[in-house]
């Protein structure tokens, strides 16, 4: 028999792992949010920084992918 998820207890705050709404659901800053937050000092980061961070959020996109077809895979 299948545990009945638990509001309470099982939540994770991604909404879309349970189809509820607890209304404190997290979420990470998008790819636009975080090119959005240093538009603004773009000539103080620098091209050299600003690959970085691309570099780094494509990084985790890729992490976050293959994490995902894991667990479908183990399903």
């Amino acid at each position: 028999m299948e545990k009945e998820f638990d509001i309470m207890t099982d939540c994770t705050h991604n909404c879309s792992t349970c189809g509820g709404s607890c209304g404190t659901e997290k979420t990470k800053d998008s790819f636009f949010d975080k090119l959005d937050k240093i538009a603004d000092v773009y000539d103080q980061v620098g091209e050299d920084e600003m690959m970085r961070i691309l570099t780094e959020t494509v990084a985790a996109w890729e992490a976050e992918i293959a994490a995902e077809e894991a667990i479908e895979k183990a399903e």
